[in-house]
């Protein structure tokens, strides 16, 4: 979902001509998030205690974080070539 939330972020940002500033970037990582979130909460994970699913969201939302920022970062370099 990181990486997919970076390449949204990206092509919205090569849309606008360079024109979208980080923080619209920032709200497609929170909009991405909070829907795979919610998919995650009331659909995937129905079946797991409550301590095991608040588990696997806070240990999840590092690496969601890290892969949105490299994604967005790699994509952008790349198209400024």
């Amino acid at each position: 979902m990181g990486v997919l939330g970076g390449y949204v972020a990206d092509q919205l940002f090569s849309l606008q001509g360079g024109a979208t500033g980080e923080w619209n970037g920032l709200t497609i990582a929170i909009a991405v998030y909070l829907a795979s979130f919610y998919v995650g909460k009331y659909v995937l994970l129905r079946g797991l205690p409550q301590d095991k699913q608040s588990k696997l969201y806070t240990t999840g939302i590092g690496g969601y974080v890290m892969l949105f920022i490299f994604t967005w970062i790699l994509l952008f370099t790349l198209s400024q070539i």
